[in-house]
């Protein structure tokens, strides 16, 4: 048995506080605490790091293994590289004989080697994980793996809620994946160069942990899914079933989804406390929907976003500005778009050109010295300066939400908040 820290290293920039927690992060300390490890978990996404507290933990708890997430990049919640390099600086200055294991999504996509590592896990997948950690400690870890998703355990919950005050304080609120992956062909998405393959659990494994989190209290439950609708006739039997046998009752449900559903899976998805529904749309533009890969038909946007409006679920729209071909016309057109289909909440990005994705692929050698760059005129990429592209965004948000906060509060009245606060 072993003494082991595992660390999700602080992002670069703080949210005011992150729904959930890293799925692998948590996963890993399920584990390895089963097994009879002594694990000690570290979120710097929810807390305050400390240098001097972090040395003295590591001396009071006799780590002998360190294994640190490096998350991917331009994500609010991470760019957490840096600090975690200077959590490694720090090891090696003053617990020099402390194992190091990287592990992350950074990992993956740079495909490099974390400096003064003893292992730089590079793909996405717990068991290389767990294989990582036999390989730098083997007198102390057993070498096993899981055959399937459904061999994994469950997250223990209550678990991370000892080990996190935030999580503790926020019990009410957590994360489930019934599913990894996505077939879709999107071309800037960097996930296509590491998790590709589209990989589910079984009905009867997701019915199992959502009857556990029922008995545990959770309210606030995000399927993290990255579509949870894909297979469309999988999630309708699984939302089916956990009506008819009555386990999310008291709970509600955010998910991800594509386009590609029908008025009977919002039927079922009222029936099954669904609250929140995120679309990935993009664009109002054909061309660009096309440079995209985004297969939308936007007739069916207006009219399954309008449907599910009307009964009570809460929409979010996601888009991005900065296509090689995006002018200020296709711009407002998106815009327009966005009014006539009245999303409840807005998220708008400028286009990141991310290192793993299609279209990073496609830059020239001389934009290819970081892991991304952002789609703007400086970088010879659109017609739009940077700051322009920020100012355009934020003009239209300002103004959406002002003209919508009648027709929001009064949606709020009608149905409840979405989400209750912990």
């Amino acid at each position: 048995m072993s003494n082991v820290a595992i660390i999700y290293s602080r992002p670069n920039e703080m949210k005011d506080s992150r729904f959930g927690f890293s799925e692998h992060w948590a996963l890993l300390g399920t584990v390895l605490h089963n097994v009879g490890h002594k694990v000690v978990l570290l979120d710097y996404s929810v807390e305050r790091f400390d240098k001097n507290h972090f040395l003295a933990l590591l001396q009071k708890e006799l780590i002998q293994l360190i294994v640190i997430e490096f998350d991917s990049f331009t994500i609010k919640r991470s760019e957490n590289d840096r600090h975690g390099n200077e959590i490694i600086r720090l090891v090696h200055e003053h617990y020099p004989n402390v194992k190091i294991v990287a592990y992350g999504h950074y990992c993956c996509i740079t495909d490099k080697d974390v400096f003064n590592t003893d292992y730089t896990v590079k793909t996405n997948n717990l068991n290389d994980i767990l294989f990582a950690v036999h390989d730098v400690l083997p007198e102390c870890f057993q070498k096993f793996s899981f055959d399937s998703p459904d061999d994994v355990p469950f997250i223990d919950r209550q678990f991370l809620c000892e080990q996190v005050e935030f999580l503790n304080q926020n019990r009410k609120s957590t994360l489930i994946c019934t599913a990894h992956g996505c077939e879709n062909t999107c071309t800037f998405c960097h996930r296509q160069s590491f998790q590709s393959k589209y990989l589910s659990r079984s009905d009867e494994s997701v019915l199992s942990e959502f009857a556990i989190l029922q008995q545990q209290g959770f309210i606030n439950v995000w399927i993290t899914d990255d579509n949870f609708t894909f297979n469309l006739t999988r999630a309708k039997r699984i939302l089916t079933a956990l009506v008819e046998q009555k386990i999310i009752a008291e709970m509600k449900i955010a998910i991800s989804s594509w386009m590609n559903i029908d008025e009977e899976f919002l039927d079922i998805a009222k029936r099954a406390n669904i609250k929140i529904i995120s679309f990935g749309i993009e664009s109002s533009d054909e061309e660009i929907l096309r440079f995209y890969k985004k297969k939308n038909n936007l007739e069916q946007v207006k009219r399954i976003v309008h449907y599910a409006d009307s009964i009570g679920i809460f929409t979010v729209g996601n888009f991005i500005i900065g296509a090689p071909m995006e002018t200020n016309e296709t711009i407002e057109n998106t815009f327009a778009f966005i009014r006539d289909c009245g999303f409840d909440q807005i998220h708008i990005k400028t286009l990141v050109y991310m290192q793993g994705s299609r279209i990073y692929e496609n830059l020239p050698p001389n934009l290819k010295n970081t892991t991304f760059q952002f789609a703007c005129k400086e970088n010879g990429l659109n017609s739009f300066a940077l700051n322009d592209l920020t100012v355009i965004k934020k003009k239209f948000l300002d103004r959406y939400y002002e003209e919508r906060s009648i027709t929001t509060k009064q949606k709020i009245e009608k149905y409840g908040i979405p989400f209750e606060k912990s």
